[in-house]
């Protein structure tokens, strides 16, 4: 988890990225960007999803994590 905290924080220049849970479709963060808190979804193929904490519904980000971050 600690390779893939680091790649988010560089790819989406995050100020911050932890761990919260591992779903059966995914891995589920939380982190901050310019002092605003986001959760992003890390599913199965790579894509990111990303939502504020008050929202419904995720975004496409457009970005893949590589296999060798993900794995």
């Amino acid at each position: 988890m600690e390779r893939l905290a680091d790649w988010l924080k560089r790819e989406m220049k995050l100020e911050f990225v932890s761990f919260v849970e591992k779903h059966s479709h995914g891995h589920l963060l939380r982190g901050t960007v310019l002092g605003r808190e986001v959760e992003l979804l890390i599913v199965s193929s790579g894509h990111v999803w990303v939502k504020q904490p008050n929202e419904r519904s995720w975004r496409t980000t457009g970005v893949y994590v590589p296999d060798r971050v993900l794995f």
